[in-house]
């Protein structure tokens, strides 16, 4: 007769199979969510990864609570082979589709928006002050970044414009972002440029150095022309990390992408889709939550000595690359004497009609922030050898140019464009 004990160890043996099958893959999401955050990574939205991170512990607790309940550890058991070809069969048909989005589907590199991508606004002039209130279009090349399509190398001097939504100037047309209007500044002066808009949103210098390190296109061109340092200063101020450390895998799934993609272009949500402006803007004024920090001001000395690092190490990458970078100080609306009109367009230093309830949010206290890290760039350009445009000092405080707190109007974009031209006219060697 068969050894009971032998039979009772092949049933538990069976078991342990089965409940492993069953917390593999939540083993894994947990393990790369912890290996990411243990480098240093910090989720843009901590409700979507604690959301996965919960399901992953509810679907463990489940799966050892099933364990120890007699009936549901024989079911684990005898269906052990079928639990495995499942998570095995799953887990291959993940990997397989993973392989193909990318041909199936046009998804967004990193730092860059879906190729061929469209959008329509109807920006809102009283929200948006001086921002045409006519229908704008904004078009993404195949390359998913704003601009005309790349041109071969030797037929134009290739410049690449890198930063955040100032960079990106969303709610603007085509052509009245500060990159085209740039390459048309360029191109009147003589000579052959191409100025593509690698913008994206809240993006820092953390996530520009890591597009410059892992993306084809910067090594395309000739040269990187980086407005920075108001994401950075924002980062710092609502805790989040500087974009340099990659997020966990499976936040970079083509899986994640397309999730993201259908969130922002089929089904029509986020910020891409709020055609007026007004929905972003609300939210801003009335409710952007930005908790205070203890002591009643955030630390900046720490935060900007790490920017300074990171401006020393995109310079670095681009050398290497045989790139010229070019960085821009940021210009904002923030300064010490405001017209009532002016405060009511501001969104995170905010006065009227919902004023800020955390005291240090003053346009006073962030202008004094901001020029320590535009001081800080220009310093560390200077050290470095690296090219350095001062659009703050003539633009900052300038009513006209924005329409919140530092995002830059049609006017504003006129001159920030005019004055880079004159510079990369005099300081680049475009033969």
């Amino acid at each position: 007769m068969p050894d009971v004990n032998d039979a009772k160890r092949s049933k538990l043996s069976r078991a342990i199979v089965g409940a492993f099958a069953l917390l593999i893959l939540p083993a894994l999401l947990m393990i790369d969510t912890l290996v990411a955050s243990s480098r240093g990574w910090r989720a843009d939205s901590p409700l979507i990864i604690q959301a996965a991170m919960m399901a992953a512990v509810a679907v463990a607790v489940v799966v050892l609570f099933a364990f120890v309940i007699p009936p549901l550890r024989r079911a684990m058991a005898r269906h052990a082979g079928h639990l495995v070809l499942l998570v095995s069969g799953g887990l291959a048909g993940w990997l397989i589709a993973e392989a193909g989005l990318s041909y199936v589907f046009r998804l967004p590199a990193f730092h860059r928006r879906s190729p061929g991508l469209v959008l329509d606004f109807n920006p809102d002039p009283f929200e948006m002050y001086k921002v045409s209130g006519e229908d704008t279009r904004t078009t993404y090349n195949s390359l998913g970044i704003r601009g005309k399509e790349l041109p071969p190398r030797d037929d134009a001097y290739r410049i690449l414009a890198i930063g955040g939504s100032t960079t990106e100037c969303l709610y603007l047309d085509d052509e009245e972002t500060w990159p085209a209007l740039l390459e048309q500044q360029l191109n009147r002066g003589g000579g052959s440029y191409w100025v593509g808009n690698a913008g994206h949103g809240d993006l820092a210098t953390g996530h520009d150095l890591r597009f410059i390190r892992t993306d084809p296109l910067p090594a395309q061109c000739d040269c990187l022309l980086l407005m920075v340092g108001v994401n950075d200063m924002m980062r710092n101020l609502l805790r989040l990390d500087d974009g340099e450390i990659a997020p966990p895998l499976w936040c970079r799934s083509g899986s994640m992408l397309l999730l993201r993609d259908l969130w922002n272009g089929k089904l029509k949500k986020g910020i891409l889709w709020d055609r007026t402006g007004e929905q972003l803007l609300g939210v801003y004024r009335r409710g952007f939550p930005i908790s205070p920090w203890k002591g009643g001001e955030p630390k900046w000395d720490p935060a900007i000595e790490a920017f300074t690092k990171r401006i020393r190490s995109i310079h670095a990458a681009a050398k290497d690359r045989s790139i010229v970078a070019v960085f821009v100080s940021q210009p904002v609306l923030w300064d010490d004497y405001l017209s009532p009109d002016a405060e009511k367009r501001l969104c995170i230093a905010r006065v009227d009609p919902y004023p800020r309830h955390w005291d240090y949010l003053t346009a006073a206290n962030l202008r004094t922030v901001m020029d320590r890290y535009n001081e800080a760039l220009e310093d560390t350009c200077k050290e470095i050898g690296a090219g350095f445009i001062d659009a703050a000092l003539p633009i900052d405080g300038q009513e006209d140019d924005f329409y919140d707190d530092y995002h830059l109007n049609e006017e504003g974009c006129g001159r920030a464009a005019k004055l880079m031209a004159g510079w990369l006219r005099e300081h680049l060697d475009t033969k």
